[in-house]
């Protein structure tokens, strides 16, 4: 990079950054989004971890209930109703990241019935006509109705609550209208965790920074490879290249997160 800071002005960065990784999300202050940001860049390359895809996922989905925690009121999150054996929405297309599909494929990989019915299930979307694969179907991960990976479930997950369980009953079991009420913050702060994400994800140099895809196809792909294609898509290899991505981003949202990019490559 020509336009890299010199080596102790990174360092320097580096050391006050450590303040902010422990606090939420403040989108406003770009000390803090880029504290946040050089510190998913970090997990991302570590390579004595064993897996840095999930220590990413689990790094942003913490960051976001963090910030949830301090921007939605008191009031507003005990009036949620979402709890353990509750899982009337684990049936809707979840759209994750490669980081993502590899945190969940590691996960399931030695549990034989999940990792099939994850394989059954990508596999049934395949055979699907374009048009229908984005529809309904139980999550493969449920066990007792419960999520078997609830602590590295996708940030899709992490971000769907609602007010009111017959709303999600009239929708996901009646198969009526969607009409189930999230708190406000919810959104915004969704929005600028995932752009931390993905902005992370270019800034270790991956070209399709901005795919994603829906979970059980990219899923069980990854599980019928070896178990060092986390390592190999790191490296830069394309190993998902046969797997269909969901929809391009809003122009928009690609700008906000090439504008990130920019921002922080000359300080890694």
């Amino acid at each position: 990079m020509n336009n890299r800071l010199p080596r102790p002005q990174r360092e320097a960065l580096r050391r006050q950054d450590a303040p902010y990784l422990k606090q939420p999300l403040a989108w406003h202050d770009a000390r803090s989004v880029s504290a946040h940001l050089r510190h998913m860049v970090d997990l991302l390359q570590n390579k004595r971890s064993a897996s840095p895809c999930s220590d990413a996922t689990t790094y942003i989905a913490g960051l976001f209930e963090r910030t949830l925690s301090h921007k939605v009121p008191a009031r507003a999150q005990q009036a949620i109703v979402c709890k353990k054996g509750c899982g009337h929405c684990c049936v809707q297309p979840v759209s994750v990241s490669p980081m993502e599909a590899f945190t969940v494929a590691r996960q399931i990989r030695g549990q034989a019935d999940i990792a099939n019915a994850m394989q059954e299930a990508g596999e049934k979307i395949r055979q699907m006509p374009k048009h229908q694969r984005l529809a309904d179907m139980r999550c493969p991960m449920l066990v007792d109705n419960a999520c078997s990976i609830y602590e590295f479930r996708p940030f899709s997950c992490h971000n769907f609550a609602s007010f009111n369980l017959n709303d999600c009953i009239v929708r996901f079991v009646m198969q009526g209208p969607s009409n189930i009420h999230l708190p406000a913050e919810y959104g915004p702060v969704a929005n600028e965790c995932r752009l931390v994400l993905f902005a992370s994800l270019g800034l270790i140099g991956r070209r399709d920074f901005t795919h994603t895809f829906e979970m059980k196809a990219v899923v069980s792909a990854i599980l019928s490879m070896e178990e060092d294609v986390e390592a190999r898509w790191l490296a830069g290899e394309n190993v998902l290249k046969d797997v269909e991505p969901l929809p391009a981003f809003e122009p928009v949202f690609v700008w906000d997160i090439n504008r990130l990019i920019s921002a922080i490559s000359p300080t890694l």
